[in-house]
């Protein structure tokens, strides 16, 4: 339900527990899916913003990927960044 903007969730700092400490360890799909977990807290729940920035700094999975134009990056800084000025229009 992250997708959907949902804030009333219980387990979010177990996630990003989880996220932060099994992250790069995992095959590229769970990769994947976890980051966009990671970006979709980052986006919907401001209390939890920098934390989901950082670990994108920290781990650096997708910085150089490139994106076709008008596409939203992976990289969890760029990709917060990006959706939380979407939310302000």
């Amino acid at each position: 339900m992250r997708w959907l903007g949902k804030t009333d969730q219980s387990n979010t700092e177990f996630l990003l527990d989880a996220i932060e400490k099994n992250l790069l360890k995992e095959a590229p799909e769970v990769q994947w899916a976890m980051n966009y977990t990671a970006g979709q807290i980052g986006k919907w729940q401001e209390e939890y913003r920098a934390r989901c920035i950082a670990i994108g700094e920290e781990t650096g999975l997708y910085k150089d990927e490139i994106v076709s134009k008008n596409c939203t990056p992976s990289y969890l800084p760029k990709f917060i960044s990006i959706e939380v000025a979407k939310l302000k229009k």
